[in-house]
């Protein structure tokens, strides 16, 4: 009997080398790729890990945004949010909230970015606003819509970049869902009305959706290395203290 079980033991092997040999990809492809994602993903750099922190909502929530390459899961670099949930902020250490220290107390979200655009309307382009289309995964799923149609978000931002010191903020918004086949541009329509003002109302205690389904973001991180980034300007939003990030984002 055993000289049966060692070829297909053999045979089983040399498969899923095969398989495995397919799903590989070399040093070369994942720079490029990685390269590719960092030009059309919101710009908060490769791995790196930005504070967040949600605007005008009265339950202050934190988490973190970065992009990563999470192999062997994903072959390309996707696009991570971690935002508390607002039911699950029950204590007021905030030393211990934000960041990538407390995921369960945040809500998991991830995008493969499929594009960046710059808007043709004339206040958003003067402002440097930009928009990226993002395809949504599901956490737990290896990365995989779970439903028999996608999943598509816009997102709009703006970037500040503090040179001195070595400092990059980003006011984001970023749609509800829509389901699909493709991504719809109209998606996006509305979202600057919340990008660009800074007298909006509180939103009530545990909530953190505006009534269009979108969420306003701050992110705060480590600037890329200087020269490369498309937009340096050199102070911060209105009324904010620019001395530390954890002082930025714990306002």
């Amino acid at each position: 009997m055993d000289r049966y079980i060692i070829p297909n033991i053999f045979i089983l092997l040399v498969i899923i080398s095969s398989v495995v040999a397919d799903l590989i990809i070399t040093e070369e492809e994942e720079r490029e790729i990685l390269q590719f994602q960092k030009l059309i993903c919101p710009p908060i750099g490769e791995i790196n890990e930005f504070e967040l922190t949600t605007l005008y909502t009265t339950t202050k929530m934190f988490g973190c945004a970065y992009l990563g390459l999470d192999k062997p899961s994903s072959p390309i670099p996707l696009f991570h949010l971690w935002v508390e949930d607002p039911q699950l902020v029950i204590d007021n250490n905030r030393d211990m909230r934000g960041s990538c220290r407390r995921t369960h107390q945040m809500d998991h979200f991830m995008f493969k970015c499929m594009s960046r655009f710059v808007p043709t309307d004339k206040v958003e382009y003067l402002n440097n606003w930009r928009y990226a289309s993002l395809l949504e995964y599901t956490a737990g799923h290896q990365y995989k819509n779970i439903t028999t149609k996608k999943s598509y978000r816009c997102a709009m931002y703006h970037v500040v970049n503090d040179i001195e010191m070595d400092i990059r903020s980003i006011r984001m918004v970023i749609s509800k869902p829509v389901t699909g086949e493709t991504f719809d541009i109209s998606q996006c329509d509305g979202l600057s009305a919340l990008l660009g003002r800074e007298d909006l109302p509180m939103l009530p205690k545990g909530m953190r959706y505006w009534p269009d389904g979108s969420m306003l973001l701050f992110l705060l991180g480590r600037a890329p290395t200087p020269g490369t980034s498309p937009n340096p300007i050199t102070k911060f939003l209105p009324g904010q203290d620019n001395s530390t990030m954890k002082g930025l984002l714990q306002k």
